[in-house]
């Protein structure tokens, strides 16, 4: 007769309770955390408004790339600051803290942009820390323009039509 090895968590490890514990599914699909910057780099309020208006188009296109790829996408940036106010420093820590709670439950964290914020070091960190994987997702390299082509052409096309008049 074989004993068999007891489980209780006293007596695991916290790698052993995690090497366990599998990460549900949502309806089937992996949770992936989209981590991009939302905070503008620059300091000229025009240039500013500019980039967050560009970081949440990287953000709501990084969340279609992953629909279309069948996975869940968790982007907390894209809808927290609709309720909490960024230049509010408590609001902004909750905000952060409820982007990480979301971010521990996901299966995959991909970053997208080569600009990295403060913002996206913590959740880097917060993967590592876990052992969540990290993918690198460069816009350098062409991946959200090759996938959104058609809406980058239309883009283009416009801004060639701003110039003709």
């Amino acid at each position: 007769m074989t004993q068999e090895k007891e489980y209780s968590t006293e007596t695991q490890t916290k790698e052993d309770r995690l090497k366990i514990y599998q990460k549900p599914m949502v309806a089937g699909k992996k949770l992936i955390y989209v981590c991009s910057p939302l905070s503008p780099n620059s300091e000229d309020p025009d240039e500013a408004n500019q980039e967050v208006l560009e970081n949440l188009l990287r953000a709501k296109r990084a969340c279609e790339l992953l629909v279309r790829i069948g996975a869940l996408p968790v982007c907390p940036h894209l809808y927290l600051p609709y309720f909490l106010d960024d230049e509010i420093e408590e609001e902004r820590e909750l905000a952060e803290e409820l982007a990480l709670a979301a971010l521990r439950r996901c299966h995959e964290v991909w970053v997208f942009s080569e600009h990295i914020s403060t913002g996206m070091v913590r959740e880097i960190a917060e993967a590592a820390k876990r052992g969540i994987p990290v993918r690198m997702i460069c816009e350098s390299n062409g991946f959200l323009r090759d996938a959104f082509k058609d809406d980058y052409d239309d883009e283009e096309d416009r801004e060639e039509d701003d110039e003709d008049e």
